[in-house]
């Protein structure tokens, strides 16, 4: 004789609807439309060509408006850490957006990134970005005015200054200009190999 058994659990608590979308899908949605800056109607029509389900743009605007207050916490927590952080990066660029021009404001480390829209460039969007008045490391920027006013420690960015030198050589013509372009690739290539071979600073080096 053969018993039945009937075997009941909960539901995981993010199911709360008789059908929904997994979280994998989810974050695959995010991930097209925010990374991959595929716009709404792309990503539905790229959804609906590969599993040949129909998806609103409405629904994809919920899914990344949940993915926005969901990382909250990441960003006030990124945000600390890079406050505290020894030596941090900045930079600013611009883009479109509602055919108006913006400004994304950035600030990183080696293990985080934080991007910053605003309508400005300069000292007003560093302000409400909330990093700058209160970093007290050693901040890597371009020459921009506005990264001086703050009480922290400033170095330039190589990357600008070769862009510099590049058109000092190339438009100026500048003799000086490549020599400086050679020392400082040198410099680069001779930190990259030391990075490799385990140093950390001059000292390990020796």
């Amino acid at each position: 004789m053969r018993l039945r058994h009937d075997q009941l659990a909960d539901f995981p608590k993010h199911v709360s609807k008789s059908a929904q979308y997994g979280t994998k899908v989810l974050a695959f949605l995010v991930y097209l439309n925010q990374y991959q800056l595929i716009p709404y109607k792309r990503t539905v029509e790229l959804i609906h060509d590969i599993t040949g389900h129909a998806m609103s743009e409405g629904t994809l605007n919920n899914v990344v408006r949940k993915c926005y207050d969901v990382l909250e916490p990441f960003e006030n927590r990124a945000k600390e850490l890079l406050i505290s952080a020894p030596v941090e990066h900045f930079d600013e660029t611009g883009m479109r957006y509602e055919k108006k021009l913006i400004w994304v404001h950035t600030a990183w480390t080696s293990n985080i990134t934080l991007l910053f829209p605003h309508r400005r460039r300069g000292g007003e969007a560093m302000d409400a970005f909330g990093i700058l008045p209160n970093f007290q490391g050693i901040a890597v920027h371009d020459y921009m005015k506005s990264y001086y006013k703050y009480a922290c420690l400033h170095a330039l960015c190589c990357a600008h200054i070769l862009r510099e030198l590049v058109f000092q050589c190339e438009v100026e013509k500048r003799k000086w200009a490549q020599e400086f372009i050679v020392l400082l690739r040198g410099m680069h290539e001779r930190v990259e190999k030391a990075k490799k071979s385990g140093a950390t600073s001059r000292l390990s080096e020796r």
